[in-house]
């Protein structure tokens, strides 16, 4: 009875193992030789460190192979712990295994000789019929070398002890009969055929279980990837299918496909296409790659197939066989089409919109303009264009600074994240004509946050600026002719309310002063209109001096009081809040907030301010328990003439300019200003200032 040793040096075992474990994911494979006594392994292949080699054994009684021995019958388990029989079995837990496999080797003679066995850690799916079938036949195959090995041992002891009787005669000086020295040598001559066709018929046994081991993975890879298999008759042309490749042209699985069927479901554009393809691939052995829309005969889907096809020709050259797989790429198809759908969107927005585009590499040290690009700096040739040359020197003198610094902080990821987005004038270089040119972009950063490639687009808005330009100058005109008569007004309804003081007239007084906020109110939006002309003209200096930021507010608070005694003010102030900033600018902010806060609130609703010095800043918060702002509005809340339209706010006047000025003259302080709010909850304005701008 063999023992197994001779399995440790065979490759073809070595190889079975290495693909049962690629196979299925186990990590230890081994055959086993097994009887009541013993357990030895003669092959193993250990991917998860178990630590048993070719030769060690184990407890044969602690094996489930000592049951496939006894029970004539194989064990397979997915999962220990969902596994009923062998859930609460101590032989998982003794050796480490929730994954396990094991199916008996029998010899030729029928005597049972052992196991072909995995384990592996955790759950594995194995029970499947592909992975069982596999289990089966390359216990097969080990039971034939092992029958194989036994039979070549054994015609070599025969043909080893004959020669030795022969020798033994001829030592002895006898001599054989003519005919007995004939039939001995053709004895010899027969074993030496026989281990002869025992070695062919090795070889071709591992060639076999090469075969098979490529059909099984090919099928697995097949399963896995969803493919459809055809095969044509070399003689019938007969069109073989699997169940999947029905189903991609919308057939069920017991039905016949043939291949005018099959090209009948094709669409008609491509329906002539495909079949000249294939019967040039059959009878000129041309290649078979192509792809082509179907309709499902019982689905009436739309898929897009590709079919891959190889020619197996026969010696003389002549067609022997045709296969191949069909795959469903209608997903691929789908997404390119997508992504073409959407370069032309991009490529008509472009030409709508005349943008420009540019694309520096910030490595190599290149960049790029497209036609419009160069158009908007003036540049009329086709050379390369650089950054120096053809950017720097491009910028107005007036902006050049103030974009470089802005580039140069768009190339560090913790200061801008990136984002690019500005307005500045172009002077061209070959016809000297300034343009206004909005341009955004975004630098993209490696995995050290380094800048590698900025990219963006740049629009002309000449007369847009122009036409801003145009208006501001007609509104600073109005508001300086306005100013100079409002000014006077404010005097005389002063005056006049004060002798109606001295002479008792309540009446006149009441009215005086209503007169007098009214006119307070259209000097606010005088200035108003007047900072903003100033602001587009970059006229707007800060007039810095220092100050106490409780003060400030108290004081707009009492002025605020005046135009609106129904609400009340609660403030909670800093024990300390002296900065450095523009007084005035910094109470037309104060202002605008206060006012706003009154606008959006019913009557009688109290208004909270609050002050809290940090290390370098003050921060100011305006609470009001108003009508609240939509989501969507937020985004917009400072930008200019943006103004929020709602069944709450139509009836309450404005120009939508306030919240801008405030934005603008709390950037040029380097604070920020930002609001949290929701529908029916109020709204609160938070702005930070510096406490030293020096």
């Amino acid at each position: 009875m063999q023992t197994g040793n001779d399995l440790r040096n065979m490759p073809m075992i070595d190889a079975l193992l290495e693909v049962i474990c690629r196979t299925t994911g186990m990590g230890f494979a081994a055959v086993a030789y097994v009887n009541q006594q013993q357990w030895i392994a003669c092959a193993v292949r250990d991917e998860i460190n178990f630590g048993l080699l070719p030769g060690g054994e184990l407890e044969v009684e602690t094996t489930f192979c000592y049951q496939v021995m006894n029970n004539k019958e194989l064990i397979v388990i997915d999962d220990v712990s969902k596994d009923l029989l062998y859930a609460h079995h101590p032989t998982p837990a003794m050796y480490g295994f929730q994954s396990y496999i094991s199916v008996p080797i029998h010899l030729k003679n029928g005597e049972f000789f052992g196991t072909l066995c995995a384990i592996h850690p955790t759950p594995t799916s194995v029970q499947t019929p592909e992975i069982l079938q596999m289990f089966a036949l390359y216990a097969e195959l080990i039971s034939a070398q092992l029958s194989t090995d036994e039979q070549l041992e054994r015609m070599e002891e025969t043909l080893s002890q004959e020669r030795k009787v022969a020798i033994e005669h001829f030592n002895r000086g006898e001599t054989l009969s003519h005919s007995n020295l004939e039939l001995s040598l053709i004895n010899q001559a027969l074993i030496k055929t026989n281990l002869e066709l025992a070695r062919v018929n090795q070889e071709l046994k591992a060639a076999t279980y090469k075969i098979e081991e490529r059909e099984i993975a090919l099928r697995l890879a097949i399963d896995a990837a969803r493919f459809g298999t055809w095969f044509i008759h070399s003689v019938t042309r007969e069109f073989i299918t699997d169940a999947r490749l029905k189903e991609l042209f919308g057939y069920y699985p017991e039905e016949t496909l043939t291949i005018e069927q099959a090209l009948a479901q094709i669409t008609e554009e491509y329906r002539e296409l495909v079949s000249e393809t294939l019967e040039k691939a059959i009878y000129h052995n041309g290649d078979y790659d192509i792809s082509y829309p179907v309709v499902g005969l019982h689905d009436g889907r739309l898929r897009w197939l590709r079919a891959i096809g190889n020619l197996t020709a026969d010696p003389s050259g002549t067609f022997s066989a045709f296969t191949g797989v069909v795959m469903d790429i209608s997903e691929q198809v789908e997404s390119r089409q997508k992504i073409q759908n959407a370069y032309e969107q991009l490529r008509l927005s472009k030409e709508a919109a005349q943008l420009g585009f540019f694309d520096m590499d910030l490595l190599k040290g290149t960049m790029e303009w497209d036609p419009r690009c160069r158009e908007l700096f003036g540049i009329n040739h086709h050379q390369k264009v650089s950054y120096e040359e053809d950017f720097v020197k491009g910028l107005h003198d007036d902006d050049r600074e103030r974009i470089l610094t802005i580039i140069e902080n768009v190339f560090i990821k913790s200061i801008s994240g990136g984002v690019y987005d500005v307005e500045y004038r172009t002077v061209g270089a070959e016809d000297g004509q300034i343009r206004w040119v909005k341009a955004k972009g975004q630098a993209y950063f490696n995995e050290e946050e380094q800048a590698t490639r900025f990219i963006g687009s740049v629009l002309d808005i000449t007369e847009q600026k122009l036409d801003d330009l145009r208006k501001n100058d007609f509104i600073s005109m109005v508001s300086h002719e306005l100013k100079t008569p409002i000014t006077s007004l404010k005097a005389y309804v002063q005056i006049l309310e004060k002798k109606a003081q001295k002479i008792g007239d309540e009446f006149g007084v009441t009215a005086f002063h209503k007169m007098n906020a009214q006119v307070n109110k259209m000097i606010a939006l005088i200035n108003g209109f007047l900072n903003l002309s100033h602001l587009d003209a970059n006229k707007i200096h800060l007039n810095l001096q220092n100050f106490d930021m409780n003060e400030l507010i108290f004081e707009v608070i009492e002025e605020t009081k005046l135009l609106s005694p129904a609400h009340q003010f609660y403030v909670a102030p800093s024990s300390n809040a002296m900065l450095t900033a523009d007084r005035n600018k910094i109470e037309q902010v104060l202002v605008n907030l206060f006012s706003n806060a009154i606008k959006y609130s019913p009557e009688g609703k109290p208004i909270t301010i609050g002050i809290e010095c940090k290390a370098n800043e003050v921060l100011v918060s305006v609470k009001d328990e108003g009508f609240g702002i939509n989501k969507d509005d937020l985004n917009h809340l400072f930008d200019r003439y943006f103004r929020v339209k709602n069944q709450y706010t139509q009836n309450i006047a404005g120009f939508g300019i306030g919240l801008y000025l405030c934005a603008e003259i709390i950037k040029r302080h380097h604070g920020e200003i930002w609001v949290e709010s929701s529908i029916g909850e109020g709204a609160t304005f938070y702005f930070t200032l510096p406490l030293n701008l020096n």
